[in-house]
């Protein structure tokens, strides 16, 4: 059955609800994540939601939980609830509060460690007895994080030979060395803004005054991948050309795609 952003957010209410009822008098925080968090759920989405505890709490607690796995934050599971798959993860606070240390020393500036945190600071809590949201609110990336994240990814980001390969058609290195780069620029556009990696899927829609232009990057990537075609390239360089000249002038940047390696 599709389900529509008004029917998944109800879904993911009573569910938490449901939750909370089952849980009742223990200690925890639970909050409504992903595209949901976002506005941006479509009929292709997940309902991720996530319960944080403080080791009272096991996934033998949670009624129909299936294909449960462990991750490197606690366990994930499949709840099916009212026909819908929901998709579970239960965290421990202390992972939590050593991924926020870590964070904050700059020990762990990975973006999967980022797309953690992030998730933490934009979920819609409907409990939050472990006070997730006060000790995630302020995470950002500072200066100093900051340069190096657009130091570590603006070397990746030039050209690997688009042209040929598409004048050869060798679309799946084409594919690979853009998706490589793309991944690059996201990490500067993020960083551009302070921002903690947010993940891909949505990038545009966190374009600020900090990371102004990005999302016609964004957009004529996304072109390249529908369909490659040389005058795309053209195009992908005079946004790339546009966005460091105004952001990152210092650097020196210039990329012309369709000429070659």
């Amino acid at each position: 059955m599709e389900i529509n952003m008004n029917n998944a957010e109800l879904i993911a209410t009573d569910f938490c609800d449901e939750i909370i009822r089952t849980l009742h008098g223990l200690r925890f925080s639970i909050y409504v994540g992903g595209s949901i968090a976002l506005n941006k759920h479509d009929k292709f989405s997940d309902i991720d939601i996530c319960i944080i505890h403080d080791g009272d709490i096991s996934i033998a607690d949670i009624p129909n939980a299936e294909r449960i796995v462990k991750t490197p934050q606690g366990i994930q599971s499949s709840v099916n609830f009212k026909g819908e798959k929901i998709d579970l993860r239960l965290d421990c606070l202390k992972t939590l509060t050593n991924s926020v240390e870590d964070f904050i020393s700059r020990n762990d500036l990975t973006p999967r460690g980022q797309l953690y945190l992030s998730a933490l600071k934009a979920g819609r809590y409907c409990k939050d007895d472990l006070n997730v949201k006060g000790l995630t609110r302020n995470l950002s990336i500072d200066e100093e994080a900051r340069s190096k994240v657009i130091a570590d990814n603006c070397r990746f980001i030039r050209d690997y030979g688009f042209l040929i390969y598409l004048e050869r058609g060798d679309y799946a290195t084409l594919a690979d060395t853009l998706l490589f780069t793309y991944r690059a620029f996201i990490h500067v556009y993020y960083a551009l803004d302070f921002s903690l990696f947010r993940g891909y899927k949505h990038a545009a829609a966190f374009e600020t005054n900090k990371n102004k232009g990005g999302q016609a990057v964004i957009e004529a990537f996304q072109s390249i991948f529908m369909q490659p075609e040389a005058g795309k390239l053209k195009t992908l360089s005079r946004h790339l050309n546009s966005f460091f000249q105004l952001h990152l002038p210092q650097l020196e940047m210039n990329f012309d795609f369709q000429i070659g390696r």
